[in-house]
């Protein structure tokens, strides 16, 4: 199956944001930051709500202060097929 080129840009672009995390240079992260996020992007998990591009890039910066490493591993998503009852 051939891919489309679309999914090829997805991919490249989704490698690109989950590397912010591994990034350990400040100014790395701001320029992967400023290439990828709009200046008004939301950043929101379980326990964290950031607004603003540079709230955002100032959160990451602790990454490299408070962690020796980050490794991340992307999964793809797996789709699964519909099932019927009987």
């Amino acid at each position: 199956m051939t891919s489309l080129p679309h999914q090829n840009t997805l991919s490249c672009v989704t490698v690109q944001v989950l590397s912010i995390y591994e990034v350990r240079s400040l100014e790395e992260q701001r320029r992967l930051f400023n290439e990828l996020y709009d200046p008004s992007a939301i950043y929101e998990n379980n326990i964290t709500l950031l607004r603003g591009r540079d709230e955002i890039i100032k959160r990451f910066a602790l990454l490299p202060l408070s962690t020796h490493s980050v490794k991340l591993e992307y999964e793809k998503p797996v789709v699964l097929g519909a099932t019927t009852s009987a």
